[in-house]
């Protein structure tokens, strides 16, 4: 292990770069997540969509995720993974069929 400085004033200096690489890495990671997100959207949109996943759209945005065969709510197919995606970004599930049980994302 290291030593650290004794006086305040180096150990403050330390501090700050330490809070700031800290800030760097977690805007890095921010960043990695959203591109993750956005190529799991895009990967399902060019992949033909299962059937046993749907998503209910209100007013153009994803409102409810259902089961392919609920009867409780219209949607267009999704894969299992959008649905999963979509339930993680605090899009509702579907009180129903609970497909957030189904696909292993409990809120």
């Amino acid at each position: 292990m290291f030593e650290l400085p004794p006086d305040l004033p180096r150990l403050r200096t330390l501090e700050t770069w330490h809070a700031t690489c800290l800030k760097l890495i977690q805007a890095a990671i921010t960043e990695a997540e959203a591109k993750q997100r956005q190529a799991v959207r895009e990967t399902a949109r060019a992949a033909p969509p299962a059937a046993g996943w749907k998503t209910e759209v209100q007013r153009g945005a994803p409102w409810r995720v259902h089961h392919g065969d609920c009867t409780m709510g219209k949607g267009r197919p999704c894969t299992r993974e959008e649905a999963r995606l979509l339930l993680a970004e605090g899009v509702a599930s579907c009180s129903y069929c609970r497909p957030d049980t189904a696909l292993g994302v409990l809120g």
